[in-house]
């Protein structure tokens, strides 16, 4: 069974007045079938602001639920809307203090709490707060991702797939324990016999922003708190999940492209020019979290702000290989299946 974190919850106040005013965009083609999660909303001097600016996507997803640590739902700034308590954690990290959320678990089941209440619901859409998304980008969800009950993750650069922890490189040393622990609990979890253990693929990733399809709830939300518990850093621990998962349950996996790194704080909304979404926006500027509003109005010409340049593949295991690849489906027909079938 899902591990059930707490439901979300409203202050009984009213909400603000520019809650449930706004619009989907013209064009979006409806509501999308999709739960929004969002994260890392820091609260400060201009958490009305901030808030204003998220919920300038809510008329565009079924729903919408803010992630906090300890006392962020009671912020002025959350009166009357959907919000869940997660913890946060300081892990040691060479050294320095890195600080990461062990909240995609809390957050993922959350928002799957979430959509007993919603059965139409085909998916949840995790961001942290500081990713700008596009109009386009929702399009693209409900015609691409939801439709096609695929996994979802930024597009980079190349994804990276292997039987085991790699020994080198990034971060992986820190963790590698930690995801050797919640390997071997997935293996003897009562829960996930179904889950042929052949299929697990070690992969990391930027994952600011990242879909569960409704197909996928199941396992994921039985995996994630399984290496929350054992505090392996994000990065690791959701794409290699997810990719187990797609693997798994042969889903596709769409990689988005989001322009920008985790670590800059773009002072406009030019992100949006080069990608359906812009990670990360300074959430401090005022005028940023303006545009933002700008950008999400109806009539506005969002067809010119964003380029799509999307990939849908499958992971595709050749003979005697111990790592899948990633293949893209490609011509016209994209329903065609990439990989060749098993001999």
């Amino acid at each position: 069974s899902l591990p059930i974190p707490p439901a979300p919850s409203a202050a009984p106040t009213a909400a603000p007045a520019f809650v449930g005013t706004a619009t989907c965009p013209l064009g979006i083609g409806g509501v999308v079938p999709v739960i929004l999660a969002i994260a890392k909303l820091h609260l400060d001097p201009l958490s009305v602001e901030k808030v204003r600016a998220m919920e300038a996507y809510r008329p565009c997803f079924l729903d919408s639920i803010y992630i906090h640590p300890a006392g962020g739902c009671a912020h002025r700034a959350m009166k009357g809307l959907p919000c869940v308590t997660c913890e946060t954690t300081r892990v040691p990290r060479g050294g320095n203090p890195h600080h990461d959320t062990w909240s995609y678990a809390c957050a993922t089941n959350a928002a799957i709490r979430r959509s007993q209440d919603l059965p139409e619901a085909d998916g949840v859409l995790y961001i942290h707060a500081d990713m700008v998304l596009s109009p386009r980008l929702v399009e693209i969800l409900g015609r691409e991702v939801a439709r096609r009950s695929a996994v979802m993750v930024l597009k980079e650069e190349m994804i990276r797939l292997s039987a085991d922890v790699p020994p080198t490189g990034w971060h992986w040393y820190i963790y590698a324990d930690g995801i050797r622990r919640s390997l071997d609990e997935i293996r003897n979890h009562p829960n996930l016999t179904t889950l042929n253990h052949e299929n697990i693929v070690i992969s990391g990733g930027w994952v600011d922003m990242f879909y569960v399809p409704k197909k996928a709830w199941g396992l994921a939300g039985t995996m994630m708190p399984i290496f929350a518990r054992n505090q392996v850093l994000n990065e690791m621990a959701v794409e290699t999940i997810l990719f187990t998962i797609a693997q798994d349950q042969n889903l596709p996996i769409v990689r988005m492209p989001c322009s920008g790194w985790c670590c800059g704080r773009e002072r406009t909304l030019v992100l949006l020019r080069k990608g359906v979404c812009g990670h990360s926006i300074d959430m401090l500027l005022k005028e940023n979290l303006e545009n933002i509003g700008t950008v999400w109005q109806p009539g506005y010409n969002w067809t010119n702000v964003a380029r799509e340049d999307i990939n849908i593949g499958y992971l595709c295991r050749g003979v005697n290989a111990t790592v899948p690849e990633y293949k893209l489906l490609v011509g016209e027909d994209l329903d065609t299946h990439p990989c060749p079938p098993p001999s």
